[in-house]
């Protein structure tokens, strides 16, 4: 499958993905890294990664924010709001 990303401060788009992004289709070989590198406004309160399904669907879309970094001048700690429910062990025990 294949997969869109895009980062939004506070609602607002920063950063997405030009085309969608794809791995192979018997899932040996990653994606190459994706760099994103964009400013956040000071003040700013919410940090959205949303991921989409490229245009293709959902089926076998994986992805995954491996080795996330976030960099700011100061030392912060930033906290994730929620996770993403997942519906796969739904899916797999349905074969």
């Amino acid at each position: 499958g294949t997969s869109t990303f895009e980062f939004l401060v506070d609602k607002k788009s920063l950063f997405k993905t030009k085309d969608p992004l794809a791995g192979s289709i018997d899932g040996k070989e990653n994606t190459p890294p994706l760099k994103v590198e964009f400013d956040i406004p000071a003040g700013a309160k919410k940090l959205t990664i949303e991921i989409g399904d490229g245009g293709d669907g959902v089926s076998c879309d994986h992805s995954a924010l491996g080795d996330t970094k976030l960099l700011t001048p100061q030392a912060l700690t930033a906290e994730p709001e929620g996770k993403l429910p997942t519906v796969w062990g739904a899916v797999k025990s349905s074969y």
